[in-house]
């Protein structure tokens, strides 16, 4: 009997019309093991088949094969779009969203500045690589620019703040002003650099400053970053309805569940002046019942508000050395939103069972009405709890303060059993005087303070994750992707040249890492060793798709507890509130695009910020050894790399640059597997972790560069 034959399988190993459809998808060429795991092929026997068709469409010149056993279309070129980001050098990379960078030559880089939007052509050379031939530039990231006025052979220039800015920036005569040789100025670009004329001109249009000037470093990262600080009109008038504000509306209080009888109290920062959080806790029949009270933030803020829409602009507060830049404005973040003692304030509360274990067993969130007993310091209560004496608190307050250090003991049994990772890196502190100049490092030692509110804000954060995530509201999660298996390599080979024990520490995994970390607890490089590890780490993030937390060894995590200054914070309040409130419609408050785009805003105006207080503190660092060229001091080494390696200073914990070039006793080598340098002659080996005395030889503030030459 003849058999019919079937469509219910499909062949598995792909058509060469398929495998053509792919490569010409893709932007680089793959090798025969990334082509399976592209084609979902793993089995041996389809392996062999799939191989026998690139044989033969390789013959038929459908595909080529080159140097490096990568499979390609020939002769290809793709256009593709992406972002310069422009190399000291002067060569460039445009960044792909989804594929590797492509490299620009310094001759594609003429008429291109660091951040422009262009589209190329990818080109493939003979020997396998791939460069990039510019097309068009379809926007120009950059449109002002700040640094330090210069005057040099008649002409004056723009010493720019923007280290990946390397092009000659000409300024009109005309426009100069006032602005004085050596202050710090915002110039308008008027002229972009060309393939004829790679030099961009500008026109002067403020004067940001002397050098001299009070908090010139915070002005200029505020313009460098363009921050918003200044207050919108339609914002200003908004918030105008709160400056008489009536505390005690016993109209939305009686809707509430009112706490205010219980015991809150408040530990934050000595500055602090935004209280998010109060907590409270007592023990029970299996453990303790923890409250953590946040600021209901929602209440005063509504979705498309001019408010609402500022604090989505400005993402986070923005905290420099010498100010702060908040989210909201004052009348809200530091008086109506802000957990004050003995004053009524609205609040979103997680109550939770915490068992005897550490870990919370049940939770519930609703709206109330407290008022904080108390505000405390981490200082302050860290002493208490040394000293034993609660003669300066309230007994309330005493035997809240002693549940929450039983809590905390627990909770901290709990994080060691869940595996979270202890890096315990040391905090640095600028000191400042008076006149708000700087006169040194201060490392700030983390209290059992600062643990029991931070794990109290931990177990809150887990709970609103996991009360969203059972809902099925759209919200957004704080994400902290597992590191890549190449970074964790290199790690390992590193730690390994210190002398740590990396054996049995393959997988990757916080257990693992915490294994290594148990080694350092007597060793005089415990920070250098914790910082090495936190840069192996990717970036937390923010997304609507849950991914985890790898470094606190969470499956689930959001963030809840700061939302007078973090907006992601505050989109989670709205989700909890839409959950809660019956009386809403049942849709989603936002949809899961809108969502999307909330992450990934709030994930780069994080960096942002980060990135402004970080060139700040550059600046004051440079500012601050700028009189003390000439020095010697002696240092620490934190990173090798193929041009020198990074010192930082035992007196100062400032580090500085030892380029290649002042190593003038030998020529040296760098060896990328073992991260040193090495001498050719001589044998003499700069590695991490050796210590070492230089002397100070240059520093340029507004090149944030501080130089360093080793003692002989």
């Amino acid at each position: 009997m003849k058999k019919t034959k079937t469509n219910k399988y499909t062949h598995p190993v792909p058509s060469p019309n398929d495998i053509i459809k792919k490569l010409n998808e893709l932007i680089f060429p793959k090798k025969f093991d990334e082509l399976c795991d592209l084609f979902s092929i793993s089995e041996e026997k389809l392996k062999r088949s799939f191989q026998r068709t690139l044989f033969k469409m390789t013959k038929q010149k459908l595909i080529k094969k080159n140097k490096k056993a990568e499979y390609l279309i020939p002769r290809r070129h793709k256009t593709v779009q992406g972002v310069v980001s422009e190399a000291p050098e002067g060569f460039g990379f445009v960044i792909l969203e989804n594929d590797d960078d492509v490299y620009l030559s310094n001759h594609e880089m003429r008429s291109l500045m660091h951040g422009d939007t262009v589209q190329i052509k990818v080109i493939q050379q003979r020997d396998g690589r791939h460069s990039g031939e510019l097309i068009k530039i379809i926007e120009r990231h950059s449109k002002y620019a700040q640094g330090e006025l210069i005057f040099s052979k008649g002409k004056y220039y723009l010493k720019c703040l923007k280290r990946n800015l390397k092009k000659k920036f000409i300024l009109n005569k005309a426009t100069i002003g006032n602005a004085e040789i050596g202050n710090y100025i915002e110039v308008e670009i008027t002229k972009y650099p060309s393939k004829l004329d790679d030099s961009i001109y500008g026109k002067v249009i403020q004067t940001i400053g002397e050098k001299s000037k009070k908090g010139i470093h915070t002005d200029l990262a505020i313009k460098l970053y363009e921050l918003p600080h200044e207050w919108p009109e339609d914002v200003l008038k908004e918030i105008s309805v709160y400056n008489n504000y009536e505390d005690e509306d016993q109209e939305v209080y009686t809707s509430r569940k009112d706490l205010r009888h219980i015991n809150f109290i408040t530990i934050d920062g000595t500055d602090a002046k935004d209280f998010d959080d109060a907590v409270f806790c007592h023990p029970s029949e299996n453990g303790w019942k923890l409250f953590v009270a946040i600021a209901d933030v929602e209440h005063f803020v509504s979705i498309g508000s001019a408010v609402d829409n500022e604090a989505l602009q400005r993402g986070t507060s923005v905290y420099f050395y010498d100010r702060v830049l908040p989210m909201l404005p004052e009348v809200l973040s530091n008086n109506l939103c802000s957990l004050r003692p003995n004053q009524p304030r609205l609040a979103i509360v997680c109550e939770m069972d915490i068992d005897f274990d550490g870990s919370a067993k049940n939770s519930k969130f609703y709206k109330a009405v407290i008022e904080s007993k108390a505000r405390l310091t981490y200082s302050q209560v860290s002493s208490l709890i040394a000293d034993g004496d609660f003669s300066s608190v309230t007994s309330s307050t005493s035997d809240l303060i002693e549940n929450l250090s039983n809590l905390y003991k627990a909770q901290t049994t709990y994080r060691k059993k869940r595996g979270a990772i202890n890096l315990d890196l040391p905090q640095l502190r600028i000191i400042l005087d008076n006149n708000n100049e700087m006169r040194g490092v201060k490392n700030i030692t983390r209290s059992i303070a600062h643990g029991i509110i931070e794990e109290c804000m931990i177990a809150a954060n887990v709970e609103a994750a996991k009360f969203i995530k059972k809902s099925g509201i759209p919200t957004l999660y704080r994400n902290h992707d597992v590191p890549d298996k190449e970074s964790i390599e290199d790690l390992y080979r590193l730690l390994r040249s210190q002398g740590i024990n990396t054996s049995g520490s393959k997988e990757i995994s916080p257990t693992a890492l915490n294994k290594i970390l148990s080694q350092l607890e007597n060793n005089p490089r415990k920070d250098l060793i914790s910082m090495m590890m936190l840069r192996t780490f990717s970036q937390a993030n923010y997304c609507q798709d849950n991914i985890g937390h790898f470094g606190l060894a969470l499956s689930l995590y959001a963030h809840f507890t700061s939302p007078i200054r973090r907006y992601p914070d505050l989109l989670v309040h709205r989700a909890i509130s839409h959950i809660i409130d019956t009386s809403r419609q049942k849709n989603p408050v936002y949809s899961e695009n809108k969502m999307k785009y909330f992450g990934e805003m709030c994930s780069k105006n994080e960096r942002r910020a980060e990135k402004a207080t970080r060139e700040a503190e550059m600046m004051l660092k440079c500012q601050f050894l700028e009189g003390k060229v000439g020095h010697n001091y002696k240092g620490l080494i934190t990173s090798v790399h193929g041009f020198g390696f990074f010192v930082q200073l035992n007196d100062f914990l400032i580090e500085g640059l030892v380029h290649v070039t002042s190593l003038t006793q030998d020529y040296f080598i760098f060896d990328k597997i073992r991260k040193v340098l090495i001498g050719e002659k001589t044998n003499k080996i700069f590695k991490i972790g050796a210590q070492i005395e230089v002397v100070i030889s240059d520093v340029d503030v507004a090149a944030q560069k501080i130089s360093f030459t080793p003692i002989k």
